[in-house]
């Protein structure tokens, strides 16, 4: 009787186990997708910065001319 229960417990810990696995699986990603999107908004503002600044350096070097 006793052995039939802990297989039981057992199982039921590596049922929940796998879940939990899953669920933290699952929020993983999320928060990488996150990530590359964020990064992603970033490396654009920064090369529009870039290039407003290039700009501006070009258009005074064109009145000094």
């Amino acid at each position: 009787m006793l052995r039939v229960e802990l297989k039981q417990d057992i199982e039921t810990l590596r049922t929940d186990s796998k879940r939990d696995i899953e669920v933290l699986r699952a929020e993983v990603k999320k928060d990488i997708a996150n990530a590359k999107a964020e990064l992603i908004r970033w490396v654009v503002a920064v090369g529009f910065l870039q290039s407003a600044l290039m700009v501006g350096i070009l258009a005074k070097i064109a009145q000094l001319i």
